[in-house]
């Protein structure tokens, strides 16, 4: 499995706004191929959020970023901070 994690700077009381982006963005990404889980979470006071997604391959992990290149900067132009940070995790599952 493969992990990727946004970080999004937008400032301090946002929490509403960025709830409404993070219910789009989850109807955009639940039905790629690959997708297994998402969380999403987020500081009001700071007006830092992230979000972790779950892949079942990288290869799933890179199209879903190809497909959705430039959207999240799009819908946030106006109220970005800094650029959106991502990154990209391979996953490793503790054997019992």
């Amino acid at each position: 499995m493969y992990a990727t994690f946004s970080t999004i700077i937008v400032g301090p009381g946002m929490w509403s706004f960025m709830s409404k982006g993070t219910d789009q963005m989850y109807a955009a990404i639940k039905n790629l191929k690959g997708f297994r889980e998402a969380k999403f979470f987020g500081n009001n006071d700071t007006g830092k959020y992230n979000s972790l997604v779950i892949w079942d391959s990288k290869t799933d992990a890179d199209a879903a970023q190809a497909a959705l290149k430039g959207k999240t900067e799009q819908a946030l132009a106006s109220v970005l901070k800094a650029p959106v940070l991502r990154e990209a995790y391979e996953i490793y599952e503790p054997k019992p």
